[in-house]
This record gives structure tokens, sequence and C-alpha cells, in this order.
């Protein structure tokens, strides 16, 4: 029996804290993040500004820099820890065996290189093909992306593209290498819902096409929907709830998660406001001990002060909050 049998989740996050040193001193960002994704799984993950979603990301990229540190916990891929790798074990497995699509494609391509160039990078240093076939590679990868005329534009600076072009070459460099694990970070920010549309399209068709497992970080719970087969949901560095994408849209146990639900607009009742979440998420260093989120939960009782461990529910459901199953209706 082959490796990629004997071991079913390619991607494995168990107990992962991570902490940054600052001005001030050392400030965890992570705590005790558990998560995992199976072989040609997409796995949503969704939670407010500051909630951690990019640095786990970051984490399992082994890019945390300088500054950051795993503190706690251990991320294995393919079976193999994260722990047990040199920066070159990293630098092998990055771009190659997993890859990312950054938030920002203007800042993440390098502005004084052609683009072409920068996805012959890819194809020269993992798989070692020559400049003339990496070339030739390359174009194809600009078109099967969507870009026009991709021999004309392979010698083109990014700033001669567009935003959502520009996006387009970010996910030609992430598919250079067919990766196990695509880590999309708000893949769709700031796009025209056109040019969403297709690069959603353009993830899904990797999945479909290539097998590969996908790690989607959005905002955007339309997004969430139409793409995962499961859920996580972040809040202050910690998983709250995690779900198949349908059980936790039907029926969300974590009260932060169902206030978050209710915040997604509707054709389908008039509200004269949106509904919001009141307050604002600690600060790393300074969350409260027990429920993070009870500050802010209209639902906090006394036993919200205890620390809350992550409950697992069976069917692929896990929920960080004592009274789960057992609270009122969040009002519309």
């Amino acid at each position: 029996m082959s490796e990629d049998h004997v071991i079913e989740d390619l991607l494995a996050i168990d107990g992962l804290s991570v902490a940054f040193d600052t001005e001030t001193g050392r400030r965890e960002v992570l705590s005790d993040v558990s998560l995992n994704i199976g072989r040609g799984e997409i796995l949503g993950v969704v939670g407010e500004s500051g909630s951690g979603k990019s640095v786990t990301s970051l984490a399992v990229m082994g890019l945390l820099g300088a500054q950051g540190q795993m503190t706690r916990g251990d991320i294995r891929f393919n079976g193999v820890s994260q722990r047990s790798l040199d920066e070159a074990g990293l630098r092998a497995r990055r771009g190659h065996e997993m890859a990312m699509i950054f938030q920002e494609p203007m800042t993440s391509l390098n502005p004084i290189l052609r683009v072409g160039f920068q996805i012959e990078e890819v194809l020269t240093t993992h798989l070692g093909l020559s400049r003339a076939a990496a070339r030739e590679r390359g174009i194809a990868l600009l078109q099967e992306v969507g870009v026009p005329d991709p021999a004309q534009r392979y010698d083109d600076y990014p700033h001669a593209f567009s935003g959502g072009m520009r996006q387009r070459v970010m996910i030609a460099i992430a598919m250079a290498c067919e990766p196990r694990l695509l880590i999309a970070d708000e893949p769709t920010t700031a796009l025209d819902v056109t040019i969403q549309a297709q690069i959603l399209h353009l993830i899904g068709r990797l999945r479909a096409d290539r097998g590969s497992s996908v790690m989607l970080i959005t905002h955007d719970m339309g997004v969430i929907a139409r793409m995962a087969d499961r859920i996580a949901v972040m809040y202050a560095g910690e998983v709250v709830e995690t779900a198949p994408a349908a059980m936790l849209f039907a029926a969300p146990l974590h009260p932060y998660t169902q206030l978050l639900l209710k915040a997604i607009p509707t054709t389908r009742r008039k509200v004269a406001s949106l509904p919001v979440i009141a307050g604002q998420m600690p600060a790393p260093g300074s969350v409260p001990v027990g429920c993070r989120f009870r500050a802010r939960c209209p639902f906090a009782a006394e036993g919200c002060a205890e620390p809350q461990a992550a409950r697992d529910l069976g069917e692929g459901r896990s929920v960080r909050c004592w009274r789960a199953g057992n609270l009122p209706a969040v009002a519309a």
C-alpha cells in the first residue's frame, strides 16, 4: 500500500500555538489550533480580520519569519512533521508540494522582474526545467488561467496587468508544479464579481483535474458556501467551530458563528441596517481567560470564564463552547 493510502489527511495541524516577538515582548497570536485537510478537499477558513487565518497559513508554509515561532504543537504534511525539516527542506516543500496565493498580488509579485521570469523561477528551481522548457510551460500556464495573448504578455512587468490579471499570474505561479496543497488567502478580494467567479473556477478546476487540496481563506461567506466541503471558524487565534459546510450553514453551534451568518446580506428579508457583532476582538496578549468571545457574546454566562476546550461532537463537528447546542436562537 502506498504512503498516500496510509495517510488519510494531506495536512494535519495539531495543537498549534504561534507567538511573535515584538518591541513590548512576545505575543501569542495562535493558541491550540487543530485543523486537518483531506486529499482533494476544500477547507474554508473564516473569521474577522485578526482572527489568525493568515498566520495559520503562513505557519503551514513555514513563512513566519525571524520573529515568529511555533511554540507548541506540530504541522504534518503528507505525514512529515514540519519540525523535522530544516530551511532547505521547507524550501523544497514550498512552491512544489504546497503553494500559496497571497492576499495582494501587486505586493507579492516582484515589480522589477517580468512575470514570465517569476513563473520560470518556480519551474527551474523545483522541476529542473531548462529556461526554454520553462518558458514554454509558463506561457501555457498563463493561457490556462485566462490571460489574453499569453506569449506577448509573458515578458510584461506586473504593473502592466490589472488587479484581476495579476491575481491570475499568482495562480499560474501557484499551479506551476501542480501542488498537492493550494492555500488561497483572500484570492478574490477587491476583484469584480466576474473576475471573482473566474478565479474560483480556476481553483475548483485545480482540485477537480489534479486532485489538489485547498485551504480557502476568505471573509466572503458566499464564496465559502459555493466552494468549501468543510469550514473552520476562527476567533482571536483559536478555532471555535468546525463542521461540514452544509451542516454549519444549516445549524451553526457557536454563538460567534451564528452572528457571522446573521451578518450576511440577503435579499430574502428587508432590514433597516445590517446586523453587526458588538464590540471588538481582543488584541494578542490581552485575550481574556476562558472564552475569548464572551465579552461580545449575547449568551455569556458564569461558566464562560473557565477555559474552553474544543469538543468533538462527531460527524466532523467540533465546537469550543460549553453551552453549544443549548442556546436560544440569535435574533434576526
